[in-house]
């Protein structure tokens, strides 16, 4: 992973940068950002530019025998550790995500014949927890990182490093660390080896461990840009008419972006259409047709739709109060938006917010979606008629 395939953040990569060239690494970094942000990205082209052979004043040189191994997740100086589930029949000590290693380098990797090594469009780099699950089949299980993570992490710090100057240790997801597992790293973290790199990427930091936090370098790293992900997805995507409209859906979000262009028959504007004008007319038929096509959506679709139509009320939210900015709405779409904003006032247009936030709450709980939706529906439909009265 080199720093120039990633897109934007150039001043924590200049940052990083400094901190090798200069001989002034900290011992431990955590990078700290949302589910797909660059965090695990460029914390992984941190550690190329730190094992790299030729490395110039700006990257690693992807060529030599230590990028080879670094972009293939081989290098016998990265240790790696990440959460698993417990395997049935076995203690908390003979779990460690030793035993997953090679599952984890073929996700990373994105589980492709083709795809060796690791690059800034394997789109798994900017997965979360639950993308790793079900990789494994494995989504209704809990994952924590156990304790024997820790055990064999201090262990291989007792190793002198093979081919490099360093021994590093790269933890996915520090916040499901087992308790008495971020109790037993506490000293080697605070008083490390010789020559040890901790490298945490984490997708929350507040959830860490406040004394492994206070031992370590915090570098944010903030959501792509809605431009970003255009260029992403573009590159992959050229003749995509959606990356405008998944870029907004995304907010920052590379993984989601992935997701939604992989939903290429999913017409989220079309669905708001007609769900708006069926609460405007209260046309129960019509309600109850769009409740069974909303129910047979998947969970993701059904969020995004739900995401897409606040994004709509934005923009129709814009539009009704005037409000000089530029609007990100697509061509098409300008004409409902228009009509839209005037079945809206201040208050009907906050509570429609709150009934779509919390459809989002009842999606994620597992509620009855059909039920939900539909109950969602009328009174959405009621907000809508008090305009009119």
């Amino acid at each position: 992973m080199r720093f120039s395939e990633i897109k934007g953040l150039t001043d924590v990569k200049q940052q990083l940068i400094t901190s090798v060239l200069k001989n002034k690494i900290a011992h431990a970094h955590i990078f700290s950002g949302e589910e797909g942000s660059a965090n695990m990205s460029l914390s992984l082209a941190f550690i190329s530019f730190i094992l790299c052979e030729n490395k110039n004043d700006t990257d690693s040189c992807g060529k030599c025998n230590a990028c080879y191994k670094t972009d293939r997740l081989i290098h016998p100086d990265i240790r790696f550790s990440f959460p698993i589930y417990k395997i049935t029949g076995t203690t908390g000590e003979e779990n460690s995500s030793q035993s997953f290693l090679e599952q984890w380098r073929k996700y990373i990797l994105n589980y492709s014949p083709s795809k060796t090594f690791i690059s800034v469009n394997n789109k798994n780099i900017y997965g979360g927890l639950q993308d790793w699950a079900k990789f494994l089949k494995e989504e209704s299980k809990p994952f924590q990182i156990f304790r024997s993570d820790s055990s064999f992490i201090i262990q291989s710090l007792t190793l002198k490093p093979s081919e490099s100057n360093y021994n590093i240790i790269f933890q996915w997801l520090p916040e499901e660390l087992h308790s008495s597992g971020a109790n037993a790293l506490l000293k080697i973290i605070e008083e490390p080896p010789p020559n040890c790199l901790f490298i945490f990427v984490s997708h929350n930091y507040e959830k860490i461990m406040n004394t492994i936090k206070s031992r370590c370098r915090y570098i944010k790293i903030p959501p792509f840009t809605q431009t970003d992900i255009e260029n992403y997805t573009t590159e992959y995507f050229p003749n995509n008419q959606k990356i405008k409209e998944i870029a907004l859906l995304s907010h920052g979000n590379l993984n989601k972006a992935w997701k939604l262009l992989e939903m290429e028959e999913e017409n989220f504007f079309d669905f708001l259409q007609k769900w708006m004008r069926a609460c405007w007319s209260k046309d129960i038929n019509n309600l109850l047709s769009l409740t069974e096509g909303f129910a047979q959506k998947t969970k993701i679709s059904q969020k995004n739709t739900i995401q897409y139509t606040l994004h709509i009320i934005r923009e129709s939210a814009i539009k009704h109060f005037h409000i000089d900015t530029t609007s990100q709405t697509e061509e098409e779409q300008k004409t409902f938006v228009t009509n839209f904003s005037k079945a809206l006032t201040t208050e009907n247009m906050q509570n429609i917010t709150k009934l779509c936030d919390k459809l989002i709450d009842y999606i994620d709980r597992n509620a009855n979606i059909k039920l939900s939706f539909f109950n969602i529906s009328l009174l959405i439909a009621s907000e809508l008629k008090n305009k009119t009265n």
